[in-house]
């Protein structure tokens, strides 16, 4: 029998609408459809395409499996065919109805990627292969339930509870869970990208348990030596998956540093992530122009300011020569002068002493003209309104000493007094 003739036999024919409803349902009113400050990413669309689908897929894929394997048993064909490999007859009901849970992972990632016009990496698709293989795994154990239970009642049973179980990893605080059920727990942000490493858990546990189910099938006579040989593969790749994500917490470590960056620019050379860069020529006309009026007070630039956005979850501090700071945040609120102004405070510490950061950014601000951007963060900031009128006066004074000095005695005391305001703060 062709597979097409085995495809329209098959369960799946006749559930391909209701598989075609949930996706098209999920991508155009869900959560599958591109998110807003997804950059053009494709890793980031992937995994976005497909979160809300690995819960459906899963259960589509065993329930076929289950009523599929129900069929033959209900058609004896155990007994009518005793020479055939149960391997063989399984794979035989199994490739036509892994089509459709295949399709319904498929269809929402190339919709993402064909409306947002990006090129998918072979990094961005790990997620999607790793769903596919799952899905061979739970059609695998729903034909092996179906050898064993009414199909009429399993297929159902077992879609509700592998949906409710693949579903419900999401928001469980048992972190191990979310990094074996098969349903890959983070949307990498720009720069990210989920490593095979922690893929290899959700393969482990759900492929084990199928790969136990399928020992089963051995023609070996005796019961006992089969349930032993697959109740010990069971429980050492369970286990083993467990163990893998021992300590990884919410988050699966996740590889950073795969953006693609647009320069422009040289003294300073400016980067953004290529699908937040249509205006970076204006970006650069701003931070060059903030580095002209640092320059005029004495104080060095770097020779490249790079977009934050582009370190993912992983914020790399800001160093002499290249510095870091919220471009493409500042590009959407008009304030990219302010941002490149701010990111010229590289304290050697995460908490620099309070007043004293209050001189170096008033400094700042006034050599550069953004005395009303600074006004409004002083403004937003809770911790600044304890400040007395006396404090801000004393300030204020600090600020109009230094400023009254040479430019280039200007910017030692700058440089310097970062240091200080470490020596000062908490670390």
């Amino acid at each position: 029998m062709s597979l097409l003739a085995r495809l329209r036999a098959s369960s799946a024919f006749w559930f391909a609408p209701v598989a075609a409803a949930l996706t098209l349902l999920s991508y155009f009113f869900g959560s599958s459809g591109p998110r807003p400050g997804h950059l053009g990413y494709a890793p980031t669309l992937v995994a976005n395409a497909l979160g809300p689908m690995y819960a459906y897929t899963y259960a589509t894929a065993i329930a076929l499996g289950v009523w599929e394997s129900g069929r033959l048993a209900k058609s004896r064909i155990w007994d009518l065919a005793p020479m055939r490999s149960p391997y063989r007859v399984a794979a035989q009901a199994l490739v036509p109805v892994l089509l459709l849970p295949w399709a319904m992972l498929v269809l929402p990632v190339a919709f993402a990627l064909v409306e947002t016009g990006t090129t998918p990496t072979l990094d961005s698709v790990y997620p999607l292969l790793m769903a596919m293989a799952l899905c061979v795994a739970h059609t695998v154990i729903g034909f092996g339930l179906g050898r064993h239970l009414p199909h009429v009642i399993a297929a159902p049973v077992a879609a509700v509870a592998t949906f409710v179980v693949v579903g419900s990893t999401v928001a469980t605080t048992v972190w191990w869970k979310r990094h074996v059920s098969g349903q890959y727990p983070e949307i990498p942000r720009f720069g990210e990208v989920a490593g095979p490493a922690t893929l290899i858990p959700h393969l482990l546990f759900t492929g084990g348990i199928a790969l136990a189910v399928a020992l089963l099938w051995l023609p070996v006579r005796l019961l006992l030596p089969r349930v032993a040989l697959a109740g010990a593969v069971a429980l050492a790749a369970t286990t083993g998956a467990q163990h893998m994500v021992q300590g990884w917490g919410p988050v699966p470590p996740l590889q950073s540093g795969h953006g693609t960056l647009t320069c422009v620019g040289d003294a300073p050379k400016v980067c953004m992530a290529e699908g937040a860069a249509d205006n970076i020529d204006d970006v650069h006309r701003a931070a060059a122009s903030v580095l002209k009026d640092y320059r005029a007070a004495g104080l060095s630039g770097p020779e490249t300011i790079v977009d934050a956005r582009t370190d993912g979850r992983s914020p790399q501090a800001s160093t002499a020569r290249v510095w870091r700071t919220g471009l493409s945040q500042g590009e959407r609120s008009g304030n990219v002068r302010f941002e490149v102004v701010r990111s010229a405070l590289r304290y050697p510490c995460r908490h620099p002493d309070l007043v004293t950061a209050q001189v170096l950014g008033m400094w700042a601000a006034e050599v550069t003209g953004e005395e009303s951007a600074n006004a409004e963060r002083i403004r937003r900031e809770p911790e600044l309104k304890r400040f007395s009128d006396a404090e801000w006066s004393r300030i204020r004074d600090a600020v109009a000493t230094v400023r009254r000095t040479s430019p280039a005695q200007q910017g030692a005391w700058f440089e310097r007094t970062l240091s200080q305001a470490c020596a000062k703060g908490v670390g």
